[in-house]
């Protein structure tokens, strides 16, 4: 009878669809990536571990210097590039880029004889391989790859061959940008865990401070049981942690916010920069880190930058981008090196308005003398030829002086 129930008995079938909502479907999707994520990394470490037992087999691992309790670090001279190999007091062995477009050996053409060639691969191995760095071992425990600019890595490949693996390598810029020489499809295979840096400015919400991520994930505090890879007391992203003798942290990396118009882009102001605290000595990597990065720590991370002990001169000691006079005043060191050619003529680094700017600011900090020592510089404003500039401050280009190394001891 019409609006009569129909009364449901056991045996009634329930004729309806269980309905999936939105959120659940969002929910299964994000289990699901995190579940492929995880396995990715399990089979990463999986094949990182074959690879270290198969290259230990080849290769046993002798004890060194390195871990002797001091920091150890050396700016290879690479012409126009960036190769920099440092250990830490506790023996862990971080490697800061790796590349080259063009050397003081090479010819008009722009070419390298292969004597010069071999001579140069060996002396990049021959640095990383000191007692005081890797020796025998073969494990890089750290790889900070700056930017993708070839010539902060195109010769990794080369030099690292295939007797290596590396712990960590932190990367600003997506991975496969580093492509020149297969670098990326190289080092993929033998790198444990590779996270991607973003430590910058917001430009939306224009705050001092924005993006603070690994791999696209944001970055914690540390607490009493985690600290790598966590936020340190001042913000910055601690990579690794010894305690009292040694802490480094990245406190910039990613940057595309312009403060100004310092003629940069995106991949060089994107610079990792690493701030490296041990024995009571400070030194800052900066990679090709422009004055709009510059200007980001000025914001960030002033008050930890101060009387530096050893800073890098940024972007191969190039005035156009890099090295304000503020920030050089800032961060005040007692040494400073710039990665730079001799008489390179296709790039024209170091610049003399960069070396001179850090040798007054030595000068006017009453900073010990050295003796006169000449390093060759260009004219700023792009003309003119190298010249020989003599100071008796320690400032330097690895073009002029040689591989550049330094020690610093616990009573630093």
């Amino acid at each position: 009878m019409p609006g009569k129930k129909r009364q449901r008995t056991e045996d009634t079938p329930v004729l309806y669809e269980k309905r999936v909502t939105r959120s659940q479907l969002e929910g299964e999707r994000k289990a699901k990536k995190a579940k492929e994520e995880e396995d990715a990394v399990k089979e990463r470490q999986r094949l990182w571990e074959e690879r270290q037992a198969e290259i230990r087999g080849r290769h046993p691992d002798p004890v060194g210097d390195c871990g002797d309790g001091n920091l150890y670090v050396a700016f290879v001279e690479v012409g126009q590039g960036d190769f920099a190999v440092m250990s830490t007091p506790g023996g862990k062995v971080i490697v800061f880029d790796g590349g080259s477009l063009s050397t003081d050996d090479e010819d008009a053409g722009g070419k390298m004889n292969p004597e010069s060639k071999t001579a140069f691969t060996k002396r990049l191995h021959s640095v990383l391989t000191d007692e005081k760095f890797l020796g025998n071992r073969n494990v890089i425990d750290i790889l900070i790859l700056t930017h993708p600019d070839s010539d902060h890595y195109n010769k990794l490949a080369a030099v690292l061959g295939d007797r290596y693996t590396i712990d960590k390598c932190y990367h600003s810029g997506n991975f496969d940008k580093y492509s020149v020489a297969k670098t990326s499809a190289f080092l993929d295979p033998i790198t444990r865990i590779v996270q991607k840096v973003v430590k910058s400015h917001d430009p939306i919400e224009k705050k001092a401070a924005g993006e603070v991520t690994l791999q696209g994930r944001p970055v914690q505090a540390k607490d009493e049981e985690n600290t790598v890879d966590r936020l340190d007391d001042e913000g910055g992203i601690l990579i690794l942690d010894e305690g009292k003798s040694c802490q480094i942290s990245i406190i910039a990396a990613g940057i595309t916010y312009e403060y100004k118009n310092d003629g940069s882009n995106d991949t060089n102001r994107g610079s990792i920069v690493t701030l490296v605290e041990a024995n009571g000595a400070k030194v800052l990597m900066m990679g090709d880190a422009t004055k709009n990065t510059e200007q980001f720590l000025l914001n960030t991370a002033a008050k930890r930058l101060t009387k530096l002990n050893l800073v890098q001169a940024a972007h191969h000691g190039s005035v156009l981008t890099s090295s304000s006079q503020e920030f050089v005043d800032l961060v005040d060191p007692a040494e400073a090196v710039a990665s730079a050619g001799r008489k390179i003529p296709k790039h024209r680094h170091p610049s003399d308005d960069v070396i001179k700017r850090y040798v007054e600011r030595l000068e006017t900090s009453e900073r010990p003398e050295i003796s006169s020592h000449t390093t060759y510089v260009w004219p700023g404003l792009g003309e003119g030829k190298p010249y020989s500039y003599k100071s008796t401050q320690n400032v330097f280009s690895t073009g002029s002086r040689g591989t550049f190394i330094r020690k610093f001891g616990a009573s630093t």
